[in-house]
């Protein structure tokens, strides 16, 4: 199985946050190794110009290019937890995946521009932390329902 990544761009997470993520990351690693991987925003109050930087920043991790890029964006597909679970053989067929969930302030067009999959969490807006857990609790359930595993049993 290839290399999966959750992409996430924060300057310090919350306790919650981060203790929700490290257990669906450690519930994920049932079927799939997965890291969370958490990039320090730059820019200050320019939002463009932290996107910029982000990007920037993002672009230097040689692993990225050779990723299959699933973004998170609210003009994405909406898809429901029985449509994910079909697209973990994809996902897993691919040699490294980055789920990339942007900061408070959002990502850069260019994330949506070279994202293979573009996906929407809701039609509401999301605090960025909450995206996070939403994401990985998603990629736990999808693998859940891929594998048979009585998600409320564990």
């Amino acid at each position: 199985m290839g290399r999966w990544r959750l992409l996430t761009f924060d300057d310090q997470p919350s306790a919650w946050c981060a203790e929700r993520l490290a257990y669906y990351v450690k519930k994920i690693g049932y079927w799939q190794h997965i890291e969370h991987r958490c990039l320090k925003p730059h820019g200050g109050k320019d939002r463009a110009l932290a996107q910029r930087k982000d990007w920037e920043r993002a672009q230097q991790r040689s692993w990225l290019e050779q990723s299959f890029i699933v973004v998170f964006d609210e003009q994405g597909l909406s898809w429901h937890s029985l449509r994910w679970a079909k697209a973990i053989p994809s996902w897993a067929s691919h040699p490294q995946v980055c789920f990339v969930i942007g900061p408070a302030y959002g990502l850069e067009r260019r994330w949506l521009d070279k994202a293979d999959l573009t996906l929407a969490l809701s039609a509401l807006t999301l605090n960025h932390e909450l995206a996070q857990v939403l994401v990985a609790e998603q990629i736990y359930r999808a693998w859940s329902i891929e594998k048979n595993w009585p998600y409320h049993q564990d």
